[in-house]
């Protein structure tokens, strides 16, 4: 008798730490609860998810790494195609951006001078990750640009 109830003991034993161990997938709740939402141009707010989805790459300083100083992204969704963003200083809020690939690296132009129909800003990431700012606004037209600033970028 004493040794059935040990029997019996050591079988809920085993069964409470079998059950212990078994993990169980997130509810949808808490899967909706963690998109990100984006606000462009100030007014226009994009769920994670809208559009098919979204790809980004986060930039840091070059030398000194540290937080996200700038977030880049595209919409997966064909029906979105060459439009992109920029997220400013980490954050959730940018500007609506034109984006294309160029060869090996992708590109971001927005602030559309209307007097010359040429945007005043650029992101440039090359294929090793180099992000490269370029501010045209004080520059005249045809005129040699050199990047104002140099992020890694990563994807």
């Amino acid at each position: 008798m004493v040794r059935d109830n040990l029997y019996f003991i050591g079988l809920i034993g085993a069964l409470v730490t079998i059950a212990s161990c078994v993990t169980y997938p997130a509810s949808s709740t808490s899967k909706i609860a963690s998109l990100r939402t984006i606000i462009l141009n100030e007014t226009d707010t994009i769920m994670e998810t809208d559009f098919g989805g979204i790809n980004t790459w986060k930039c840091k300083d070059f030398v000194n790494g540290g937080s996200t100083l700038v977030e880049l992204g595209n919409f997966k969704s064909p029906d979105m195609e060459g439009i992109g963003f920029v997220l400013y200083d980490g954050k959730n809020r940018g500007d609506e951006t034109v984006y294309r690939r160029e060869g090996l690296n992708h590109r971001w132009d927005w602030g559309l001078d209307k007097s010359d129909n040429s945007y005043n800003y650029s992101f440039v990431i090359k294929s090793d990750g180099t992000g490269l700012f370029y501010n045209f606004s004080k520059s005249s037209s045809g005129n040699t640009v050199k990047a104002d600033d140099v992020f890694m970028c990563r994807q």
